[in-house]
């Protein structure tokens, strides 16, 4: 009979041996969910504070307002509520309360506009008639509710930073440019003007060979007249192709939005080239567009 009992008590140590780790991983489980409970606990009880808070406000008890709003504000610091709170207090005729508020809603950085405005206004006013307490001077708490006015309250929120969204560089528009235009023609112009001069020159030097008395006078006249003769005929070949380059870029379709990376580094495929010769037996101008 002993051994049997000594056999039963190990079988049953052996048999519950595998309940004790099962019972404790049973026992942190709720550990881990606890954590989840309580975030969405105090995520709850924040949107129930700030909704009671705001209730009691435009009920127009302040005193609970303000508790509502300072319980909130200790589960999640939004900045919002810190106007609120000034708000509170302001109704309250804390002065100086409100004021350390409101400077610290202020200088948050991310806090709704139009608070933050109607915060500024209200620091403006209640400094000042807190300089005139200090001087001695009552100041009517009804006429300074007048002056403030009565704007909403600041939305609580949930507290979460939002990002700010991307803000596109808008294209650099590049103006239709007709310098090129403008030059290229006005230089033609000028050349086709001075082509005629030359004309009219070396015209009057072939009158002048046709009334030489000398043989001597009469060559030197027709060598002048034929060197005018070659430059007229280059300048009106260069202003004819001046001309009508600037014709062309007058012409050419107006340049389209581009990028700032496009304008910082223009494109090198359109190129002009001028490239003037003179020789004894003439002048030219050869002109090169690459595009």
């Amino acid at each position: 009979m002993r051994r049997i009992s000594t056999a039963l008590v190990v079988i049953g140590l052996l048999s519950a041996g595998p309940l004790w780790p099962a019972s404790s991983a049973w026992a942190q489980q709720p550990e881990a969910s606890g954590d989840a409970e309580a975030q969405a606990s105090d995520k709850e009880r924040f949107r129930q504070l700030a909704a009671a808070g705001s209730k009691a406000f435009a009920a127009k008890d302040y005193e609970t307002a303000e508790k509502a709003f300072r319980q909130a504000y200790a589960i999640k610091p939004v900045p919002n509520l810190l106007y609120n709170i000034g708000r509170a207090l302001e109704k309250q005729g804390d002065f100086e309360a409100a004021t350390d508020f409101y400077e610290k809603f202020v200088n948050e950085p991310d806090v709704e506009l139009k608070a933050r405005r109607d915060a500024l206004q209200r620091l403006k006013t209640l400094r000042e008639v807190l300089a005139l307490r200090e001087e001695g001077e009552e100041v009517d708490q009804e006429e300074v509710e007048q002056k403030q006015g009565d704007h909403e309250l600041a939305e609580a929120g949930e507290g979460e930073q939002t990002q700010p969204d991307a803000v596109e560089e808008p294209p650099v528009v590049v103006e239709d440019d007709y310098t090129l235009a403008y030059t290229f023609t006005g230089l033609g112009a000028a050349t086709l003007v001075g082509s005629g001069v030359f004309a009219i020159l070396a015209a009057g030097e072939k009158s002048n060979a046709d009334d030489a008395a000398t043989l001597a006078e009469r060559r030197d006249a027709a060598d002048t007249g034929q060197t005018y003769t070659t430059v007229a005929d280059s300048m009106l070949a260069a202003g004819a192709v001046l001309t009508g380059v600037g014709i062309y870029f007058f012409a050419s379709p107006p340049q389209e939005s581009v990028s700032q990376e496009s304008v910082s580094q223009p494109s090198v495929s359109q190129q002009a080239r001028i490239a003037p010769s003179v020789g004894p037996d003439g002048a030219s101008v050869t002109f090169t567009l690459d595009f």
